[in-house]
């Protein structure tokens, strides 16, 4: 097995910006319907809106970890030639790095959310309750956030692997392996 470390750090670096942008933009379409205010109209109005977004969003971070995947075997094309092997673990390796790192800042801006949130939804209830509730929203902002990393990473190595398959098959395509040493 031969990975290329510059161009694993190279496609990885486009993935986890690419995988932060994405996240900020999940973040800004999640607290819409809370910032809505208390007219049900608005919140019913965004809830459609943040539905279709969010599942627009996510199929673009399948995409982006496809992409970023065929990423890696084309920068490690220029430095020689790339095995089909090499260019799926590879794709998996960089999928792995970006979503490892963006789901850990995407964490971090989740959980920055949530007394936004909480201070929101929390009018009119006793200071006592709204204190638990703040306690129960960030344990479970952070049992989220650790749940929400192992997915990723299991996504994004899938996707990783498949963009890397199919960088393989096609850029790495003629290609003999390098020799093992």
């Amino acid at each position: 097995m031969n990975i290329k470390p510059r161009a694993l750090m190279i496609a990885a670096g486009v993935g986890l910006v690419g995988q932060i942008v994405i996240s900020l933009i999940s973040s800004a379409v999640s607290i819409g319907p809370v910032l809505a205010g208390d007219d049900p109209a608005q919140i019913d109005q965004f809830s459609g809106i943040t539905s279709v977004l969010s599942v627009l969003l996510c199929l673009c971070g399948l995409m982006f970890d496809t992409g970023i995947g065929f990423l890696y075997v084309y920068l490690s094309s220029r430095e020689g030639a790339v095995s089909m092997g090499d260019a799926a673990l590879g794709g998996a390796a960089t999928g792995l790095a970006a979503r490892v790192v963006s789901g850990a800042i995407g964490a971090c801006i989740g959980l920055l959310l949530v007394p936004l949130i909480l201070s929101q939804m929390s009018t009119g209830v006793p200071p006592e309750m709204a204190g638990v509730m703040l306690g129960v929203g960030v344990a479970g902002g952070l049992i989220g956030a650790i749940a929400g990393i192992c997915i990723g990473l299991i996504i994004g190595g899938v996707f990783g692997a498949i963009g890397g398959a199919i960088g393989g098959a096609t850029v790495g395509k003629g290609q003999s392996a390098a020799p093992a040493m």
